[in-house]
């Protein structure tokens, strides 16, 4: 297992997103929120989240994987699902690791198991797989201890595992599994023992038990580095969620959107990460005043605005696809399909 800790240096010198050259075909994800680029917005009919959520994001702007995908210069097809554990089910609407919910949200094991079809094989050995996820699962736990926080956070990671080894066994070479953050450090749980137990047995266990082959991204590392020299990066508060400030916030030097989840300008140095992490060697990028950070995240999140990476062809009205959509939007299509058949028994 490669393992690679947050890369604190390149990511200060990095003041710009440059497309890097790759060879990779696509960049294809499985996750929770931290990755979603709208898949729950559109399996809701756009009720989650909502405004001031931006296009369906848990955050103000593009997040990490899109960011990564334009530095890669490479399609993306994001599987992943707000509110996703690690396991089956998705707390969104009261599944948990072990079981669906009430309109059958995947969880990652889901996401992969709905997918993994739809995957052209020929191009499986050339994309680059993003496995991110495992907060959803502490989320699902009810007031608990912190040996359960440790025993749950074991499980979730043995379901990461999981995952990458059937990747692996569909031909899969280039796996990325970002760790977890600790959730003890985020405005949502400040300091909640079972929440840092949790994180702490999570990303434990990734790091001795993950596969050969893929590589282990220190997320924790850098967001603790960001939280303890924030100025170096560019922030100026580090604790308190931008959607606290205004309806309609502007999150300029903010590093959490809501009590949880980064701001896009903090998914920008998590992509720089990712993307240093598999093409080490694809790009210097020119030392330059972190200050024009800021700068290369809008010139992402504007080229992203233009290429509109895929038309959302999938409506929870008319549940049609059509030929151009990519490959998340079969899979939306499926779940859409999936809650309205759930909905049609229940009437």
């Amino acid at each position: 297992m490669r393992i690679l800790v947050a890369l604190t240096a390149a990511l200060l010198a990095a003041s710009t997103l440059p497309a890097r050259a790759t060879s990779f075909s696509s960049v294809v994800v499985y996750g929770d929120s931290l990755s979603d680029n709208g898949n729950l917005f559109t399996a809701t009919g756009g009720l989650a989240p909502a405004p001031p959520y931006v296009n369906g994001r848990f955050s103000n702007g593009s997040v990490a994987v899109e960011q990564l995908a334009a530095q890669l210069n490479t399609s993306l097809h994001d599987f992943a699902f707000g509110g996703a554990t690690t396991g089956i089910g998705n707390i969104g609407d009261g599944g948990t690791p072990t079981t669906l919910g009430s309109f059958g949200l995947p969880g990652m094991a889901t996401e992969y198991a709905a997918s993994a079809a739809l995957l052209p094989p020929a191009l499986i050995p050339s994309s680059l797989f993003v496995v991110w996820g495992g907060a959803d699962d502490f989320e699902a736990l009810s007031a608990p201890t912190v040996a359960q926080s440790q025993a749950a956070g074991q499980i979730a990671a043995a379901n990461i595992d999981g995952i990458v080894a059937a990747l692996q066994a569909l031909g899969a070479t280039s796996i990325l599994v970002p760790n977890l953050p600790n959730l003890g450090e985020t405005p949502e749980f400040n300091g909640d023992p079972a929440a840092i137990a949790y994180s702490d047995a999570f990303n434990a266990a990734l790091a001795s038990t993950l596969p050969s082959g893929a590589t282990l991204f220190d997320t924790d590392a850098l967001f603790h580095s960001i939280l303890t020299s924030p100025n170096a990066y560019g922030f100026t508060n580090v604790n308190t969620p931008c959607l606290l400030a205004a309806a309609n916030p502007d999150c300029n030097g903010y590093l959490f959107f809501d009590a949880i989840h980064p701001t896009t300008a903090a998914d920008a140095f998590l992509a720089q990460g990712f993307a240093e992490a598999m093409t080490p060697a694809a790009v210097t990028p020119e030392p330059s005043s972190l200050l024009l950070l800021g700068t290369g995240v809008l010139s992402v999140a504007a080229s992203l605005r233009r290429r509109k990476l895929a038309t959302r062809c999938v409506t929870a009205s008319t549940l049609h696809c059509c030929l151009e959509c990519p490959l998340e939007h079969s899979f939306t299509r499926l779940v859409l399909f999936g809650v309205r058949m759930r909905q049609t028994e229940q009437r």
